[in-house]
């Protein structure tokens, strides 16, 4: 039975694959269906695909790896390199190992250590007598750390270079797998291939590397794949000179930010986000910086040939600064004190510009902020649902070559084809799944996708399929007599109630007055002498007989819930997993304080315990 199973799932992949090469509009419309799944289609950051509206699509021709002109092995390695990047676990390796280069700042060794004769190691745990000391003062000299970092390097030279090269490498296959998977093409993978054949006998190297819309979105996306490969090369150089040749990288963090940038959809969109609202802020930045001219040039004249004013007020530009800082609040109110200890009419003109600078001002611009990006956040929703509709409708004039107003079946099926293996940021759609979609949105029967069924292409490929019959709990396999059973059913019934998870919240409420209670002397803060009955290993005070108590009420709920609902679809609720997670500590602490062992402190439960009042937060 598999085996004919596979062979039918063969031939009908094969001849779906013989309707793609014969329909080459099939692969252009995956594509535009593809960009409006992941609402990508004028997301100029966002996204590695073609998939857009008009020439800029149509005349990007994707690789296509069943096409025998493109020979036999760049197909196979484009065939596979897709296959690699659709696999999700390798997308989260190489997702990490992006933001791993940016967390490995924060643990390496700084530059500025690197290529010194001492070297990192010794200079970063040096100690001695402070370079400055109070005169005066009896204060015995101690060692002090020359350079503390509080613990913060966590990694010595060779290790942050040996992490740098793993992520580095995982980032360097990512590379590879996309450039294969493009048809062993750089010039493809950085969207600098030939587009049509006018194109390619009239056009300029500027148009060529710009396209048609030098700010269009194929100028962005092709930057980002530039800026991509770019970033990764001044690593793998810098990463060379520093092991070969310990010089310094004080570039390298930078470069590390964009390059996570060009691995994050979500950093780059909300970066398209900040860049958009800054117009709206300009105008509240501009009066603040008035603001701020103003009270400097008063301060530059009133506090001129004074101690103020040779301090913080010497020429215009200081006094911006020193204003500047005054609004962060750093030096306020010292900076005023010279002044005020001569007048205390000065008071009138710090005062004066703290409540309009820091009060009012820096107010103003948090609420045009957050304004703003909540408009911006709209217009992106709408923006990007027009775009999504833009490319359904493009998507279904292509299917719909003939224009006989639908789309066959086959077709349908052809599309799920490619959506498989050239769209990987499409979860992957199987036969039998394939089959339930397209019956879905046939909504009138016809054996044909209209338009207006198909506009709902998108909502219907994120559905969620699930076979009833295909889980069974460990009670319905094992006795179905007593899961058929009237007295089951009602039992089934009352824990899948809201009843039983009221009473559960009122279990947790008791349970919260009774940590309370246990813990008000030291909530107090009175003198509370330890009762030594709770290191002795028994359940001998009311508060450990309570502690179990609790302890064995939660794990029968939590074995209730396992036998009715099954362990699959217990784990598939974070709230079960949280109160479970609880409850299994709960009950490794109490096992491991009352079994016979040197460690016989409950203090212990009482700390999981405290934990436990956290399942609250589910209320």
């Amino acid at each position: 039975d598999i085996d004919v199973k596979k062979s039918h799932v063969a031939a009908w992949t094969d001849s779906l694959r013989a309707k793609t090469t014969h329909e080459p509009n099939i692969v252009p419309a995956a594509y535009l269906i593809r960009d409006a799944v992941i609402r990508t289609a004028d997301d100029t950051f966002g996204g590695h695909g073609f998939g857009m509206i008009g020439s800029s699509f149509v005349d990007a021709q994707p690789y296509n790896p069943h096409d025998e002109s493109n020979g036999l092995i760049r197909n196979a390695i484009s065939l596979l390199c897709r296959k690699v990047l659709a696999w999700e676990p390798f997308r989260f390796i190489v997702f990490i190992s992006a933001l791993g280069l940016v967390l490995l700042s924060f643990v390496e060794p700084p530059s500025w250590c690197l290529g010194t004769v001492e070297g990192c190691d010794i200079l970063l745990n040096a100690k001695g007598p402070p370079a400055f000391t109070v005169s005066g003062t009896e204060e015995s000299v101690e060692e002090v750390e020359y350079y503390p970092n509080f613990g913060i390097t966590l990694l010595n030279t060779r290790q942050s270079l040996y992490t740098e090269s793993v992520f580095l490498f995982f980032l360097v296959l990512f590379v590879l797998f996309q450039i294969g998977k493009d048809g062993s093409s750089l010039m493809r993978y950085l969207m600098l291939h030939s587009q049509t054949s006018g194109e390619d006998s009239g056009s300029s190297g500027i148009r060529r590397l710009f396209g048609n819309e030098i700010f269009g979105i194929r100028f962005y996306r092709r930057a980002l794949r530039f800026v991509q490969l770019g970033s990764i090369i001044c690593l793998i150089l810098g990463l060379v000179e520093a092991i070969f040749y310990g010089r310094k990288r004080d570039f390298v963090p930078l470069i590390r930010i964009a390059t996570f940038l060009t691995f994050s959809r979500g950093a780059q969109r909300e970066l398209e986000t900040f860049v958009r609202l800054m117009p709206d802020l300009f105008s509240a930045l501009f009066l603040l910086l008035c603001i701020v001219i103003f009270y400097a040039w008063m301060g530059v004249v009133a506090f001129h040939e004074t101690h103020e004013g040779t301090e913080s007020f010497s020429d215009i530009f200081e006094a911006m600064w020193t204003l500047w800082i005054c609004i962060t609040t750093a030096n306020y109110p010292d900076v005023m004190m010279p002044a005020y200890n001569q007048s205390r009419l000065v008071v009138f003109y710090f005062v004066s510009f703290m409540a309009v600078s820091f009060f009012f001002m820096m107010n103003v611009i948090l609420a045009s902020v957050v304004n703003s990006y909540n408009i911006q956040m709209c217009k992106r929703t709408t923006r990007l649902q027009a775009k999504s509709e833009d490319n359904l409708k493009e998507a279904f004039r292509q299917l719909d070559s003939n224009g006989i107003g639908g789309i066959d079946k086959k077709t349908m099926m052809a599309l799920f084809l490619v959506l498989n293996e050239d769209c990987d940021d499409v979860r992957r759609i199987p036969q039998e799944k394939a089959e339930l979609l397209f019956a879905i949105l046939d909504k009138d029967g016809s054996s044909q996708i209209e338009e207006d069924e198909f506009m709902s292409f998108c909502d219907v490929l994120l559905l969620e399929f699930e076979e009833a019959s295909a889980y069974k709990t460990m009670i319905e396999s094992c006795c179905p007599k007593m899961y058929t059973s009237s007295w089951f059913k009602n039992f089934r019934n009352a824990v899948k109630s809201d009843r039983f998870e009221l009473v559960i919240d009122f279990i947790l409420l008791l349970n919260a007055v009774v940590i309370a209670a246990q813990s008000y002397p030291e909530l107090a803060g009175k003198t509370v002498s330890e009762d030594p009955k709770i290191a002795d290993g028994e359940v001998d005070t009311p508060w450990e007989v309570m502690e179990t108590i609790f302890t064995i009420i939660y794990c029968m709920e939590m074995f209730t819930k396992v036998m009715v609902l099954g362990l699959k679809r217990y784990s598939q609720s974070y709230r079960n997993l949280f109160d479970g997670m609880i409850t299994i500590l709960s009950v490794l602490a109490t096992w491991y304080v009352y079994y016979p062992n040197e460690f016989s402190d409950s203090r212990l439960i009482r700390y999981v315990v405290m934990a436990r009042v956290l399942r609250l937060t589910r209320v």
